[in-house]
């Protein structure tokens, strides 16, 4: 792993109290901001990526920069996306050098406004994919992953922070389990493997959260490796998975109605070789593809 001096590497995390202090600071519980107080951690973190010598990352909310600085001294070259100005303001200030010498770019801007204007400048930032890292505000993860994994053409893969239970649920539920859901088969669809990594205790935050995060780490397929649609219509397939979940417990011909007929849903499944009672939840992702290739793609 390459290495390098960050214009902020005199700085530690657990300085991170006296950082917001010293600048009349106060995290915004309506930003979801904890930040991470603990180096050794986000070394680990930057361990597990496996970051190389001039690799691409892109981190959502990056706060006081502290894994941005290890992301730099590992060689990285990294986006950072931040919402809150008087953040902002502080990394520009802090990593004035990396910005200068291009190995930092700071952008200020709602993450799910950026990723949704489809911002191409990330790819072209980016030599080939880029890796993605964030510790993220537990109100907003569903979001942010619907937002990016979508984009397997400009990401290559996610390591995430967040809510334990959550991210124990992406990576451990399967078909039939009770916390199996829509969300479940959206990252089944669009990531290649999800490995939960390690728990992190809330101590290790600043404010510190009611609750302990974990690390997980999806690697995203590309658009020519997912499972093709017939109508190529992939809002279309999610409306139906989430329109399914909406009625988990009963059969899958009745979940779907009036959308999708009920006797096309039967023929479907009859001939997908299903019970005919089959549940929504009991479905993988690739079987979500069958039965909405079998009953002709999208419903206006």
């Amino acid at each position: 792993m390459a290495s390098r001096s960050a214009s902020g590497s005199g700085m530690r995390a657990s300085d991170t109290r006296a950082l917001l202090r010293r600048r009349g600071f106060v995290a915004k519980k309506s930003m979801g901001q904890n930040f991470v107080v603990d180096d050794a951690l986000l070394r680990r973190v930057v361990h597990e990526m496996r970051v190389v010598g001039d690799a691409s990352v892109l981190e959502i909310g990056p706060g006081t920069g502290n894994l941005t600085r290890h992301l730099l001294e590992a060689g990285a070259r990294v986006l950072a996306v931040e919402k809150d100005d008087r953040l902002v303001a502080s990394l520009a200030e802090d990593f004035a050098r990396d910005v200068s010498e291009g190995r930092l770019e700071l952008v200020h801007a709602d993450v799910l406004r950026w990723l949704a204007d489809g911002d191409v400048h990330v790819s072209s930032h980016a030599r080939g994919r880029c890796r993605v890292v964030a510790n993220l505000p537990y109100n907003v993860t569903s979001d942010v992953l619907k937002r990016v994994l979508p984009r397997g053409d400009v990401f290559e893969d996610l390591h995430l922070m967040l809510q334990d239970e959550a991210g124990r649920r992406l990576v451990q539920a399967r078909p039939g389990d009770k916390d199996y859901r829509a969300m479940s088969v959206r990252v089944d669809y669009y990531c290649s493997r999800v490995d939960y990594l390690f728990r992190v205790g809330r101590e290790k935050y600043f404010p510190q959260p009611h609750v302990d995060s974990c690390v997980v780490a999806m690697a995203l397929r590309t658009p020519e490796e997912r499972m093709p649609l017939c109508d190529g219509n992939v809002q279309a397939y999610f409306s139906m998975v989430q329109r399914a979940f909406l009625a988990r417990r009963k059969a899958l011909r009745n979940a779907l109605a009036p959308t999708y007929a009920s006797a096309d849903v039967a023929a479907a499944v009859k001939k997908l070789g299903w019970p005919a009672d089959v549940r929504p939840q009991s479905l993988s992702s690739a079987d979500y593809v069958h039965l909405y290739n079998h009953v002709g793609g999208a419903r206006h």
